[in-house]
């Protein structure tokens, strides 16, 4: 079998029309409005404000306790969703989201821990 000691590449044929040198770009205008920190809910804009010493207004903390013997903290609005902790009657939370479907997302006082509890196993808490 005949091996050539030469390989001999073909080179490519120059284009029939030159390339244009100025091309146009066109980019999307983006918007630098700052962003938000926290997330606001329906709940947390409708919540009772008070007037703070620098003219500034804050949400008053929606702070509620648990009126059953064991109530599962979940990991979502649902029984479907995963069990966190068990919490007792007492145990005192603060309401994050209140979306009007009988679920609330709580943060535990006494942990910080976050979950969703069933709102009817809830009631104010007393100052």
């Amino acid at each position: 079998m005949d091996r050539p000691d030469t390989v001999v590449l073909a080179a490519a044929k120059e284009p029939s029309a030159p390339l244009p040198t100025v091309v146009n770009l066109t980019f999307p205008t983006i918007s630098l409005a700052p962003t938000p920190l926290f997330e606001t809910t329906a709940a947390a804009d409708q919540a009772p404000h008070s007037q703070r010493e620098d003219g500034f207004s804050a949400a008053m903390p929606d702070l509620r306790r648990v009126v059953a013997t064991s109530v599962n903290l979940r990991a979502g609005p649902g029984t479907q969703f995963g069990r966190l902790a068990r919490l007792t009657n007492g145990t005192a939370v603060s309401v994050l989201r209140d979306p009007g479907d009988g679920w609330v997302k709580v943060r535990l006082a006494e942990t910080g821990r976050i979950g969703w509890l069933s709102e009817r196993l809830l009631t104010a808490a007393a100052e």
